[in-house]
């Protein structure tokens, strides 16, 4: 298991005459203390393309040369805050020697890495000059290291390089803004946010997208927007999985989830102008994909309901019962947890995402219609969906089933997501549809939580026979049943305000 930090890092370019400044009393009573120099080896691995850096993510062993007892250790650094005053990424080590990288290292970036071989593509020799600084009651608040950096292996620019990082233990803003001005004052400027090996190599290694949707061309192809949405797709995707495997933030399987469903949506919506079987198959394995995805995130969202109720409503003589149907949820959750992350380390999976980075199959015989303006197609692709919302609205009696409120509620889904596509080319008409559609997919998720709730919380108390539970599932299934009556009353609303000839006017 690896050991987790948070490092923030400040950057510096320094010249070789450069001295570094007493750091005394930078702040309040502080006091500097010199520790002893270091060379430090350090040997980065990635894809050939350069993937992991590509995406703000290094990967390396380093060990310090002047220290024979040290054998080194393994470090993954991932983003967590990108365009801050500081580099801040989260920090995962293993003790172990340059041999092989740590099998925990290379499943959480295997959505990034896939297929494709991690091989050594650089080696910097780092002899770093550091300084402590202290708290007057001993603390450690920030070290600077002065570090003069050799590119030994793989870089393009080669040659040495020398900066000065400050790295804080803490987000303490008066000692980052003195530090910075005492440094500046002594003729260091602010360096790149980049890892040094980024440096070595010539490239910007700031994290980014690696894929982003055009903004509003007139001269932009259908078969340019097509590709664009779903390479928009699989980055979301990818830029989810990571925190998906590390699992501190459900949000994470609930952005993955939508980012499958999303691509599944898309695929149909443009389905002429793909090729038939490779579009079968991108959406059975999607599917399949969101199937373990929606296990999890389903888990959550009843979790989240029910605390919710829970606090608003039940007294405190009803906790432990609650506790009990928690625990039957949470029991639940982590098997689905468990499924999950087996479907991630499948090499099915892996398998669907090349397939997806490759460039779209498209239908034999469709150039004309791939070259056309993305613009006026994509109002016919739009239409359809509109469309279909609008017949399955029209059926509808006046008191619709659940399933047929679901059934309304995937197809604003679907008009939706189609319509997020089309804004890249159609602008404000698109983006304001997508935004009423997505008023009504919401009111009528909440409605399906709800049903969804109810349902399980009458299995729960079948299954818990004779906990307190049963009666605390009996009141919460009340307040689903109430909140139901409640939704089916507001959704016509938002209908309405999403069939108006404003909105819908640029589709006839």
């Amino acid at each position: 298991m690896a050991a987790r930090a948070i490092e923030r890092e400040i950057k510096f370019a320094v010249g070789p005459v450069f001295s570094l400044p007493d750091l005394t009393r930078v702040v309040d009573d502080v006091r500097q203390t010199e520790l002893p120099e270091a060379e430090l080896v350090a040997t980065y691995y990635d894809t050939p393309d350069r993937r992991l850096l590509r995406r703000g993510i290094t990967l390396r062993h380093r060990r310090n040369r002047t220290d024979p007892s040290d054998q080194g250790q393994w470090t993954l650094k991932l983003p967590v805050r990108v365009g801050g005053i500081a580099l801040e990424r989260t920090e995962l080590t293993w003790p172990g020697e340059l041999c092989a990288v740590p099998g925990e290292a290379v499943g959480l970036v295997r959505a990034i890495v896939r297929h494709a071989e991690l091989e050594s593509i650089a080696e910097l020799v780092t002899r770093r000059r550091r300084l402590e600084i202290k708290a007057p009651d001993g603390r450690r608040l920030a070290e600077i290291d002065d570090d003069v950096v050799d590119a030994a292996d793989g870089s393009s620019s080669g040659g040495r390089f020398r900066e000065l990082e400050v790295e804080l233990e803490a987000d303490d803003a008066a000692l980052r803004d003195s530090l910075i001005a005492r440094l500046a004052a002594a003729g260091a400027r602010r360096g790149r946010a980049s890892p040094k090996v980024a440096h070595a190599l010539g490239m910007d290694g700031s994290a980014r997208a690696q894929v982003e949707v055009k903004p509003r061309t007139g001269d932009m192809s259908l078969g340019k927007l097509v590709s664009a949405a779903i390479a928009t797709g699989l980055e979301r995707l990818v830029e989810h999985d990571l925190g998906v495997r590390q699992g501190a933030d459900p949000e994470h399987v609930h952005q993955a989830r939508v980012a499958t469903r999303r691509l599944r949506s898309n695929l149909r919506t443009f389905a002429d102008v793909f090729e038939p079987t490779w579009t079968a198959r991108m959406r059975e394995e999607l599917r399949w994909l969101g199937r373990a995805l929606g296990r999890v995130r389903d888990a959550d969202v009843l979790a989240l309901r029910l605390r919710t109720h829970a606090v608003e409503e039940l007294t405190e003589r009803d906790q432990q019962g609650f506790a009990d149907l928690m625990r039957r949820l949470s029991l639940q959750r982590e098997a689905a947890y468990a499924e999950m992350l087996e479907v991630l380390d499948s090499d099915r999976y892996v398998d669907l995402l090349d397939a997806l980075a490759e460039a779209p199959a498209f239908r034999a015989g469709r150039d004309r219609e791939l070259t056309m303006r993305a613009e006026k197609a994509a109002v016919r692709f739009v239409r359809r969906p509109w469309e279909s919302l609008r017949r399955a609205v029209a059926k509808l009696e006046d008191d619709p089933t659940d399933e047929q409120l679901h059934q309304v509620r995937i197809k604003a889904k679907r008009l939706r997501y189609s319509a997020d596509v089309a804004e890249a080319v159609v602008g404000k008409p698109a983006r304001r549809l997508a935004k009423a559609a997505a008023d009504l997919q919401d009111i009528l998720g909440a409605h399906h939580d709800a049903v969804t709730a109810e349902g399980w919380l009458r299995e729960s108390a079948a299954a818990l026979k004779e906990s307190a539970g049963i009666f605390v599932a009996g009141e919460l299934v009340s307040i689903q049943r109430r909140e139901q009556r409640e939704l089916r009353q507001t959704w016509p609303e938002a209908w309405d305000r999403l069939s108006t000839k404003r909105l819908t006017r640029w589709l006839r």
